[in-house]
C-alpha cells in the first residue's frame, strides 16, 4: 500500500488481522550526504578501530553483501567522485522493527530507521544542493607561464591539521584539462604509512577529488597538501566549491578550512564567468598583475545595457565582482570587462548564458 505520514511521521495501516507484519519501505527523499569521510569510517570499522553498528552497519553494506570492508570504502569513494552513479544496494537503508497487532490494537507505534546508503556517519540533512560558484582559493605568489602544454598546481593548505579524507571539489578555470592528481602531504609514521586511497574525475569545470587513509596525513600551515597535473592554459584561479569537506583522522570533520595555490600567468590579467551557464548569481573572477581600475557592462541580446560598474582594485591577486544575474530573464548577455593598469588598457568580451531558475 501507499500512505502519507503526518508532520510526526505517523501513517495508517489500515485495518489488519491479528498476528505479525514485516514492513519495507522506500523513499522519494533525495539520495544525500554521502563524501570521503563516510569512506573513512567504513574503512576504520574493518580495521577495528571502531564499530558500526545497526543502521549504519547497513547503511555501509553498499555492496549488499553482508560486510563492510574495504571495497565498500571504495564503492563509496567511487560514488563521490561520480565514477558510478548508484550503489548495488540502491539509495536507502531501512531497519524497522516488525509490527505485532493485538486484538483492538488501533495505534501501533514502531521505530523506522533510515540512513541513505553510504552515509555512515549520519550526516544527511535535508538541505538544497550547494551552487557551483565557491571561494576562491588565497593567493600565494605567481605561476609563471610553461613552457610545454603540461604543467602542476600545487595547493596549500593554509593551517595545521590532521587529515584522514578530504573531499574537495574545484572549479577549474576554461581550457584546462586534469591529467593527474597528486597527493604531496605526508604522515608521521614515515616510509610504511598507508598511502591512502585515492580517486578523481574531471567532468566539465568540475574536478572531485576523494582520498582517505588510516594513517593521517599532518601538513602543517602553509604545505602542500596536493597538487594538480594539467594541460592547457589557465584563464582565471582555482575555485573551491562549498561541498567540498576535510576531516581528522578520528573521521570528525572541520567546520571550516582554507586552501590556496599561487595565480597563473605573468605579468598578464585573467577574467573570467562562474558559474556560466548558471540560474543563479555569477560572478566575474579577475586576476590582476598589478593595481589598477576595471570597468564593466552586461548587455542583453537586444543590445540593452543591463548593468555596468567601475571599481579601483589597489593590489595585485584576485579581485571578485558579482553580478545579481539572479534577477535577469533567461537568455544570452554580453559582458565586458575592462582593466586599466599602470601602463596599458586592455579589454574582454565574454557571453554568459542565463538559464530560467
Amino acid at each position: 500500500g501507499t500512505t502519507t505520514t503526518s508532520q510526526t511521521g505517523d501513517f495508517d495501516l489500515g485495518t489488519r488481522g491479528m498476528g505479525s507484519y514485516a514492513l519495507e519501505f522506500v523513499s522519494t527523499a533525495t539520495w544525500r550526504g554521502v563524501n570521503t569521510t563516510d569512506a573513512l569510517v567504513a574503512m576504520r570499522h574493518f580495521a577495528g578501530a571502531m564499530s558500526l553498528t545497526g543502521i549504519r552497519f547497513l547503511a555501509g553494506d553498499v555492496n549488499q553483501r553482508g560486510i563492510v570492508n574495504p571495497q565498500e570504502a571504495l564503492t563509496i569513494t567511487r560514488r563521490v567522485v561520480r565514477s558510478i552513479n548508484q550503489f548495488n544496494a540502491g539509495d536507502w537503508a531501512f531497519a524497522p522493527t516488525p509490527v505485532q497487532v493485538q486484538f483492538g490494537d488501533t495505534l501501533v507505534n514502531i521505530p523506522v530507521p533510515a540512513l541513505c546508503y553510504g552515509d555512515v556517519n549520519a550526516s544527511y540533512f535535508p538541505a538544497p544542493p550547494a551552487r557551483l560558484a565557491g571561494d576562491p582559493l588565497l593567493a600565494v605568489g605567481r605561476l609563471e607561464e610553461p613552457d610545454t602544454d603540461t604543467w602542476e598546481w600545487p595547493v596549500y593548505l593554509t593551517e595545521s591539521k590532521s587529515i584522514g579524507a578530504m573531499t574537495i571539489e574545484l572549479l577549474l578555470p576554461e581550457g584546462l584539462s586534469v591529467e593527474d592528481v597528486l597527493v604531496s602531504a605526508k604522515s608521521e609514521t614515515g616510509p610504511n604509512a598507508d598511502p591512502g586511497y585515492l580517486a578523481y574525475k574531471q567532468e566539465g569545470h568540475v574536478l572531485r577529488i576523494s582520498w582517505f587513509g588510516l594513517d593521517a596525513l599532518l601538513p602543517r600551515d602553509g604545505d602542500e597538501l596536493f597538487r594538480l597535473k594539467v594541460r592547457g592554459n589557465a584563464s582565471g584561479p582555482l575555485r573551491l566549491i562549498p561541498t567540498s569537506e576535510l576531516a581528522d583522522g578520528m573521521a570528525q570533520p572541520y567546520h571550516s578550512f582554507r586552501l590556496a595555490a599561487p595565480v597563473p600567468g605573468s605579468g598578464t590579467w585573467q577574467v573570467a564567468l562562474y558559474p556560466n551557464p548558471s540560474s543563479d548569481r555569477a560572478s566575474i573572477a579577475l586576476t590582476l598583475p598589478s593595481s589598477g581600475t576595471v570597468t564593466y557592462s552586461v548587455v542583453d541580446a537586444l543590445g540593452r545595457l543591463v548593468v555596468e560598474g567601475r571599481e579601483f582594485v589597489s593590489a595585485s591577486g584576485y579581485k571578485g565582482i558579482e553580478l545579481e544575474s539572479d534577477t535577469w530573464s533567461a537568455g544570452t548577455y554580453s559582458v565586458r570587462i575592462q582593466w586599466q593598469g599602470p601602463r596599458n588598457t586592455e579589454d574582454r568580451l565574454l557571453r554568459f548564458v542565463k538559464l530560467n531558475r
